[in-house]
């Protein structure tokens, strides 16, 4: 039995590994209790980490899909000799599934409290010492995420990293900040990249679209978690809804853009 499990895992593919690794890990279980936007005792249909991070990933497979669907169509009508290639919907799952594993119990607000911390900024009202050295310099989920994929799990493709990683902008400099390199040169082929400090969003097209599904989600999600807790009248939801439609119309034209081969 042991050998034949041990062959089916040699048999199959890096990224549906990866997608097994991940999905069951203990670091990804942990995402069930961590806050996405209201605090699980405020309700039961509120979202969490986990279940944000399981609509991104439909997001993410509905909009390969229909890519899949328009290159199809193009492979066979087209007399090009160059042929797109097909989104790879394995790397989408993996990207989807990881990209929230380094986030803090609390939310953004944990991050931000977390990275108060860590950069010396806030001592808890002199409860840590301003000259401790902290492995860290900042913090940052999709950072974080990074290096819990390269240290705590076993051979993780680099693309599901970089997906990780770049799925939120950095704020930082790579090759300015100690930590950061170090994780991006533990995933070798990250390092070997040329300019990819330089490059903002996700080197794969896949990583992109993991990056926009979760900015769907999330915009979409905590808009409705905000109107179910009932903490705005109805007023202030109607100018919520008003700029919301006006935020997703910018953000649609600049996905768009992005999107563009």
């Amino acid at each position: 039995m042991l050998k034949h499990i041990e062959q089916r895992g040699k048999n199959m593919d890096i990224l549906q590994l990866n997608i097994e690794r991940i999905l069951f890990s203990k670091q990804f279980r942990r995402l069930e209790d961590k806050t996405q936007l209201f605090p699980t005792i405020d309700g039961d249909h509120f979202r969490n980490r986990l279940t944000h991070t399981l609509e991104v990933l439909a997001i993410g497979k509905r909009i390969a899909k229909e890519f899949n669907e328009i290159i199809k169509t193009h492979n066979k009508t087209r007399n090009h000799k160059e042929k797109f290639s097909y989104v790879n919907e394995d790397l989408i799952e993996a990207v989807s599934l990881c990209h929230d594993i380094g986030h803090t119990p609390f939310g953004h607000i944990g991050e931000r409290t977390i990275n108060e911390i860590v950069s010396h900024k806030d001592t808890l009202g002199g409860l840590i010492s301003q000259t401790n050295n902290y492995n860290y310099q900042f913090f940052k989920h999709n950072i974080y995420s990074g290096y819990v994929l390269i240290n705590d799990f076993y051979d993780i493709d680099s693309r599901v990293i970089d997906g990780a990683i770049k799925h939120t902008k950095i704020y930082v400099d790579i090759n300015r900040d100690n930590n950061l390199r170090n994780i991006v040169k533990k995933g070798s082929e990250l390092d070997a990249k040329k300019f990819y400090s330089q490059i903002v969003d996700p080197y794969t097209i896949e990583g992109q679209i993991v990056s926009i599904s979760d900015e769907i989600a999330q915009r979409c999600a905590d808009f409705d978690d905000t109107f179910r807790s009932r903490y705005v009248n109805n007023i202030k939801t109607q100018i919520g809804i008003d700029d919301l439609n006006e935020n997703l119309n910018i953000e649609n034209k600049k996905t768009y853009q992005k999107l563009q081969y």
